[in-house]
C-alpha cells in the first residue's frame, strides 16, 4: 500500500541525486548484474548468427561486458543535458510531466553518464557523444 502523496519518481530521483558516487555506481552495477544473466542468454541465443548483431542496452555495464562478451564493443553517453532532455521527452521513462522529464535528464547527464563514461574508459571501451562520432568506430568492429 502507498502512503498518501508518495511519489515513487520523485522519490528515487532525490535518492539518486543525494547518494555519493560510491552507492550510485553499486546501485547500477546491482542491476545491471541482477539482470546479466538474462541479457547474457540473449546474447549467446545469436553466437552462430552469420551477420553482424548490435546489442544496446543501459544495462550492459563495461565491467560485465569485459569478463563475460568475447567481443569489442563501444559506449555512447550523449553530448549535452538539452540533447538527453530532449530524447527523454521522447520517450520518458519517470512519467510524463515536463518536471519529471527535467529530474530524469539531469539525473542521468550529471550523475549516472559521468559513471558510464569513467566505467568504459577503465575497461578500455572508446566513448562517443554521438551517434555521427561513433558511426566509423562500429562499423569497423562488425567489419
Amino acid at each position: 500500500m502507498r502512503a498518501r502523496g508518495f511519489s515513487y519518481q520523485v522519490f528515487r530521483l532525490q535518492v539518486n541525486l543525494t547518494w555519493q558516487n560510491v552507492s550510485l555506481t553499486r546501485c547500477m552495477g546491482l542491476q545491471s548484474e541482477g539482470l546479466w544473466l538474462g541479457f547474457m542468454e540473449k546474447i549467446d541465443s545469436y553466437k552462430n548468427e552469420k551477420r553482424p548483431v548490435i546489442f544496446e542496452c543501459v544495462n550492459i555495464m563495461p565491467h560485465l561486458a569485459k569478463c563475460d562478451l568475447g567481443f569489442p564493443g563501444i559506449v555512447l553517453i550523449g553530448r549535452s543535458y538539452e540533447e538527453t532532455l530532449k530524447r527523454i521527452q521522447g520517450y520518458p521513462r519517470w512519467g510524463n510531466t515536463p518536471h519529471l522529464q527535467e529530474m530524469e535528464a539531469k539525473c542521468f547527464f550529471f550523475t549516472e553518464r559521468p559513471h558510464y563514461k569513467e566505467e568504459a574508459e577503465k575497461y578500455g571501451y572508446p566513448v562517443f557523444e554521438t551517434a555521427e562520432e561513433a558511426f566509423q568506430p562500429a562499423l569497423d568492429l562488425l567489419n
